[in-house]
């Protein structure tokens, strides 16, 4: 599960000191008497509306995008990047007089006044970084690194760096106690789960949970062997261990994720015939999900081990899964289709709506909102939404297109390379509400133009703070922000 929980009332506060650029103020005003402005929504879109180009550097990358496997954001002004064969390191932007502003020409190379090379995330040099990820609460940094000795290749190791320390040009590790001498062989992993404030690593045996506040252990799950290794599923609140067992029944253990208590053991049957291959097992709360080659989508309960089929479901397999189980929903990705699903019980199991021209949708191109249930995406300029109305509490309907009528557009290109470039206008950055069947609440139009932009490649979103990093896809790096622009 991926999902970003923003200070909200830090926003609203400090939404409420600046000023709205002129030209979105009409549309603000016409979409709050028109219903376009939800209670719910309204900081976000605030946030978004507000959205000007901070910095930018369109030449950052001198070989292109490619180089980057994803960023992260450390403030306004600073940030990480992971680059191809584990490379990482972290840069803030300063004009030429030490103040943030429009870059012009810098390059990774030569951007000694304009951008200043922070620190090299690797403490050896050897390490080549898997992942890095920002923990707000602890303001620091989780490292997934393995190592380039042919022996240990496929291991994996963690290392906690304070962001503080990053900033001032220095890497500064924590004590994190086991997790900092932990292990992870060949074919294990390593992830952070931010809904439960967990660090989750597993060495192919056994589970182990981390607070990721305080970095202590919680506890341990297993062992397991190769034959009896359950699929390992994160939601709210729940670890879950699911597999399917001979016969056409599903084994399933729920614990809590503070203590590992057990909180569900069951083995339920499963409806359709018992030969056929499993799909895939997913969890959400406390319902599971189990599709089979060909067969029927299936909901079980895992409180009252009730199961019910989908109807028309058989060639559903989507390519990716996003979870947002304190919201009931889930996003699942068929190529440049998404669709959005309400998952709250056996009788509330369906399809809310699909959005088509989601282009590349992955991690580094969108951002979830869970605490809002909003999602940020790059779609092709005029996607249609197919909005499902459903008859019954079950099943799939055909939709009806819906004109989004409460979108409000911002455009972020900048003045000389605005007019002409329509090619790299194809995309936009939309604002999707997920409680009112992913209508475009805010549409962000020209992010990443002209030179060094020709489209966007990757993008880092905090909403807590009103940043947007995107890179393009000639290697420009550029900032949008709420606050402070220049």
């Amino acid at each position: 599960p991926l999902a970003n929980v923003p200070l909200c009332s830090l926003l609203v506060a400090r939404s409420s000191a600046m000023a709205m650029p002129s030209s979105n103020i009409h549309s603000f005003v016409r979409a709050r008497q028109h219903g376009g402005l939800r209670p719910r929504c309204r900081g976000p879109q605030l946030s978004m509306l507000r959205m000007k180009l901070r910095w930018s550097s369109p030449r950052f990358f001198s070989t292109g995008s490619g180089v980057v496997e994803h960023i992260v954001l450390l403030n306004q002004d600073a940030f990480c990047v992971v680059k191809k064969r584990g490379l990482a390191d972290a840069y803030i932007a300063t004009g030429a007089d030490g103040v943030p502003g429009d870059l012009g020409q810098a390059t990774e190379a030569t951007a000694r006044h304009q951008f200043r090379w922070l620190v090299d995330l690797r403490l050896f040099g050897q390490e080549r970084v898997r992942l890095v990820t920002l923990l707000e609460a602890t303001g620091a940094l989780l490292i997934v690194y393995g190592l380039a000795d042919r022996a240990v290749r496929d291991n994996l190791f963690v290392r906690v760096v304070d962001v503080a320390g990053l900033l001032s040009g220095e890497v500064r590790v924590r004590d994190c106690g086991s997790l900092s001498s932990f292990v992870v062989p060949g074919g294990g992993f390593v992830e952070y789960d931010a809904q439960n404030e967990s660090v989750w690593a597993h060495d192919g045996e056994t589970l182990h949970c981390w607070d990721s506040r305080t970095f202590q252990r919680r506890f341990v799950l297993g062992p397991w062997t190769d034959e009896d290794l359950p699929n390992l599923r994160f939601t709210h609140g729940l670890v879950g261990l699911l597999s399917c067992e001979g016969g056409g029944r599903l084994w399933a253990r729920l614990h809590d994720v503070v203590d590992g208590k057990l909180k569900t053991h069951c083995r339920i049957d499963m409806p359709g015939p018992t030969d056929d291959e499993i799909a895939f097992i997913e969890l959400v709360n406390r319902h599971a999900l189990v599709k089979r080659v060909g067969g029927l989508l299936t909901i079980i309960d895992l409180s009252t081990y009730l199961s019910r089929p989908i109807e028309g479901t058989e060639g559903w397999d989507p390519d990716l899964f996003v979870f947002l189980p304190t919201q009931e929903v889930i996003l699942a990705r068929f190529g440049d289709t998404v669709e959005i699903w309400r998952c709250s019980g056996l009788d509330a199991c369906y399809r809310m709506s699909i959005i088509h021209g989601v282009a590349d949708f992955r991690q580094d191109r969108f951002s979830i909102d869970e605490r809002h249930a909003l999602v940020l995406v790059v779609r092709r300029r005029g996607g249609i939404k197919d909005h499902h109305h459903e008859s019954q509490a079950c099943g799939l309907t055909s939709g009806i297109c819906e004109v989004e009528s409460h979108c409000l557009v911002v455009d972020l290109g900048v003045q000389g390379f605005a007019s002409g470039a329509f090619f790299e206008r194809a995309e936009e950055l939309a604002l999707l509400d997920l409680r009112a069947d992913g209508i475009a609440r805010v549409s962000l139009r020209g992010a990443c133009c002209g030179i060094g932009g020709m489209g966007l490649s990757h993008m880092a979103h905090q909403l807590s703070t009103g940043t947007l990093l995107c890179v393009g896809k000639h290697g420009g790096v550029f900032l949008y922000s709420s606050f402070g622009c220049a």
